[in-house]
């Protein structure tokens, strides 16, 4: 008797027979259909449905998204795909104080609708008072047009108190109020498979500081031009004066020998109007908190020229952030470059330090027409709503030197070269009804800092 045969597996592969949507009360049926890009008549695809997923839970207005496969109606051998979605309460009101050295007290007021008119429209109003005193309004339109072009509009007028570490130069306070009044409105446009590309407009009026910067001179020299030699600036270093008012010769009768005590505004107001173009690649698969996939986007912003203004100058800047399952956690990488051209005032250079770059050290701790930034964080998930973090930054800011009011008085940026500087901590993330809330606390060279903030910093 013979025991062999052949046995053969016959193989349909399904097709989409249609592509529907469950469970939307408030929410508009072609907000989420527009997202959708499996079709009907194509062949079933797992990964594609799952990207689908992922952009509709992306847009931040579902509690949940989930699919579910159905035989088909006209065709039983063909699936039909059915997105159920949970809706969730998308008005949000909250109100909140806190105290800081640098602000004292501080209270808070926040409203946002994020799913206005059920269309994924996202509006919200922003009140700090007392310590510190900022209004903002914000309008968001995902679906501008029938390409998925979105825009956002700003309004603001915030007024901070900021802290500024200087070099070479001493302050008898150094912190100092700043105001910024404007608007803005961003463009952005999907141009292929997750790459947009976006431009925006703003205009902005900044005060001036009437913080005085101090440099005593301990040289013989005259009350003329003043500002640093060739080659002279950064930590530790001072002015060297011309010896007379036209600078040539020894100091004769009618000229002042040092020391010199001169004083200066850190900076001038100014009005800025700008333009920013963006180019970005995101194939990260959540945005409020990522834990696959990576980002990379390249910006020029520039200021003056055709748009009018006070200050003329481009800053120029380049990020790519990685994210990697590591031991049951999240491996986050991130580097940030940026340079600068033109005349860029010390309020719109480049900066570092704080919870958003360089933990372990105070706000704009460094400032600079360059830019350095290294983060490298380990995130571990406790429970749904609780995490820790491991993270080391490093970077810098530096080059430059800026004017203030006084003609040929300039500020130098402490570092004048690339000197990295290391920041190392751990960290707590904690899901709250105000939203994600993040605690680190940093150790630098100048000691140790705590810092708050909501979301993950990239």
């Amino acid at each position: 008797m013979d025991d062999f045969g052949v046995l053969t597996f016959v193989i349909d592969e399904a097709r989409i027979e249609a592509v529907q949507v469950e469970g939307l009360k408030r929410t508009k049926d072609w907000v989420v259909q527009r997202l959708i890009e499996t079709k009907p008549g194509e062949l079933f695809r797992q990964e594609q449905v799952s990207s689908d997923v992922q952009r509709i839970f992306n847009l931040g207005i579902f509690q949940n998204v989930k699919t579910d496969l159905r035989p088909g109606v006209v065709d039983p051998t063909a699936v039909i795909v059915v997105m159920q979605i949970e809706e969730k309460r998308t008005g949000q009101a909250s109100v909140a104080a806190a105290y800081s050295e640098l602000d004292e007290f501080v209270f808070m007021v926040s409203v946002t609708e994020s799913n206005f008119r059920g269309r994924a429209e996202r509006i919200s109003a922003d009140v700090e008072a007392f310590g510190r005193t900022s209004y903002d309004l914000r309008f968001f339109e995902p679906y501008l047009d029938d390409h998925n072009t979105s825009m956002d509009i700003t309004l603001f007028d915030t007024e901070r108190r900021r802290r500024f570490v200087p070099g070479g130069i001493s302050l008898a306070n150094d912190q100092f109020e700043e105001r910024r009044r404007g608007a803005s409105v961003r463009l952005s446009r999907p141009m292929r498979s997750n790459q947009r590309f976006s431009v925006g407009l703003q205009t902005q009026e900044v005060s001036g500081s009437y913080l005085q910067a101090q440099r005593r001179l301990e040289t013989p020299g005259m009350l003329g031009p003043l500002g640093l030699r060739s080659g002279q600036g950064g930590r530790g270093q001072g002015v060297k004066l011309m010896s007379t008012i036209d600078g040539t010769g020894p100091p004769g009768p009618g000229d002042i020998e040092g020391p010199v005590i001169v004083a200066a505004p850190l900076h001038p107001p100014g009005t800025v109007n700008s333009m920013a173009l963006e180019y970005a690649w995101d194939t990260s698969d959540l945005i409020t908190d990522p834990r696959k996939g990576g980002f990379r986007g390249v910006t020029w912003q520039y200021a003056g020229g055709l748009f009018g203004g006070d200050n003329q100058y481009s800053l120029y800047s380049v990020e790519q952030r990685k994210y990697l399952s590591v031991q049951g956690g999240v491996l986050a990488l991130r580097l940030m470059l940026g340079s600068s051209s033109g005349n860029v005032p010390l309020f719109d250079c480049w900066s570092i330090g704080g919870s958003m770059n360089l933990r372990g050290y105070e706000e704009d701790r460094y400032r600079g027409e360059n830019l350095l930034v290294g983060n490298v964080e380990y995130r571990y998930s406790l429970s749904d709503s609780l995490g820790i973090v491991g993270f080391v930054d490093a970077g810098d800011a530096w080059g430059g030197l800026f004017p203030t009011v006084i003609p040929g008085f300039n500020i130098p940026a402490e570092d004048q070269k690339l000197t990295l500087h290391m920041g190392v901590g751990v960290g707590v993330r904690a899901v709250t009804p105000l939203g994600p809330i993040r605690i680190d606390w940093g150790f630098g060279e100048d000691g140790s800092q705590v810092h708050f903030g909501f979301g993950q910093i990239f």
